[in-house]
């Protein structure tokens, strides 16, 4: 009869564990990623592991397709997962419902700003804002976040869809702490009106140009240092260009680099390019010397002949490469055996990290390689001894780095 009883109880706490746990049941915790007995969560979860699983944008694009096709069973089981702040599916839910531009899923992002994960975040920004930009309102908000990754985010939201009522908030960012922060908030602030990739209402006007010159001028250290980059990203006038070229003499290495930094960004000529060109003879770091060679390029701002007289005095790699460009895009064979030296540069100064000489050793191997459509294996040796009998390469127009490109070579 003990025995009996026992069993009783053991079936009773059986069929109560049967009842608390269920794996079809569409309410059970997020963060196990059960699988619901609803076909369409079914159908769900297999579109967000094949998007998961798309690792290249032409997959990728094909798996959005196939959901777009499926939106009508989706949606509802989509709109049910993203109020799951602890699902695994959670980032590709998100991204998957503003690539769908399920509308009703936008309440659903904002909240989850704040519900998950800190890594998830910025996702729930940026597909909350491809639904629908940001307000003023909302985006001040999310640019006092206690999250630096919202932060970010949202500055890449404004960079997106360019809100002019944001110009002052942008203004603070380009000056914070946080160097991430300032690069995007530069990224945001409406570009110089020359820049024909610029669209009408993302033009910087006279007084934004004022407004920003006059806080440089009250500005030292740091904040004048990004004052002068946010001045070369909405573009530079005669007053400004002058106020910027004679930072070049600082005595902060911060601020001369933010200098060269902005006057890069100018869409024509150098008003006063001497000043620029002694920087690559003169007694500076190497990073000052290299970016005073691209702004040179960018800007077309000097002669290959000036920068040949001014080869001699280079002996580190990176200022070299940047010379070499130069020379490069006029058809002066100099600039291709200069490209060679790069590859072996156990003669040569090599300051930077060894990622930073290997991505200059890459660059100046597949420039070489584009100019006489040799394979990209070719050795040092091999260069130098097939430049001997080479014809100069044919002048032509290099395309501009990247900024990830400039960052891997060290600027």
């Amino acid at each position: 009869m003990r025995t009996t009883a026992v069993m009783t109880v053991i079936a009773c706490l059986v069929g109560v564990g049967i009842t608390l746990w269920n794996p079809f049941d569409r309410d059970s915790d997020s963060r196990s990623g059960a699988i619901s007995a609803d076909p369409a969560d079914r159908v769900l979860q297999a579109q967000l592991g094949e998007l998961a699983a798309a690792w290249n944008p032409r997959k990728k694009k094909r798996a959005i397709e196939a959901a777009r096709a499926k939106l009508d069973l989706l949606k509802p089981p989509l709109l049910r997962l993203l109020e799951k702040p602890r699902h695994p599916r959670l980032g590709t839910a998100m991204f998957l419902s503003s690539e769908l531009g399920v509308q009703e899923a936008r309440p659903l992002l904002r909240e989850l700003i704040k519900t998950s994960p800190r890594a998830l975040r910025p996702e729930a920004v940026m597909a909350a804002s491809a639904l629908e930009p940001w307000s003023t309102d909302e985006a001040r908000t999310l640019l006092a976040h206690d999250d630096i990754g919202v932060r970010i985010a949202t500055l890449l939201c404004i960079a997106r869809n360019p809100d002019p009522a944001l110009f002052d908030d942008l203004l603070t960012k380009v000056v914070d702490d946080d160097a991430e922060i300032r690069e995007a908030a530069l990224a945001a602030l409406p570009s110089d009106e020359q820049d024909p990739d610029t669209s009408a209402t993302n033009r910087a006007t006279p007084k934004q140009r004022a407004s920003v010159l006059e806080l440089a001028r009250g500005s030292t250290g740091e904040h004048l240092a990004g004052y002068i980059r946010a001045l070369g990203r909405i573009g530079l006038d005669a007053t400004s260009e002058r106020f910027v070229t004679e930072r070049l003499w600082d005595e902060n290495e911060n601020i001369r680099i933010a200098a060269l930094r902005a006057l890069t960004e100018k869409s024509k000529a150098l008003d006063e390019p001497r000043p620029v060109l002694e920087l690559v003879s003169g007694d500076v770091s190497d990073r000052e010397a290299a970016l005073a060679l691209y702004c040179l390029e960018r800007t077309h701002s000097c002669q290959a002949t000036d920068v040949r007289n001014r080869l001699g005095f280079l002996s580190a790699t990176l200022p070299k490469f940047f010379a070499a460009r130069i020379l490069v895009q006029v058809g002066d064979m100099k600039g291709s055996t200069t490209l060679a030296e790069i590859l072996d540069d156990s003669e040569m100064t090599t300051a930077g990290s060894d990622d930073a000489r290997a991505a200059i050793r890459a660059a100046a191997r597949a420039l070489l390689s584009s100019l006489y459509g040799k394979p990209l294996n070719h050795g040092a040796a091999e260069w130098r001894s097939f430049l001997v009998g080479a014809q100069p390469a044919s002048a032509r127009v290099l395309t501009p780095l990247t900024t990830e490109e400039l960052a891997a070579l060290g600027l």
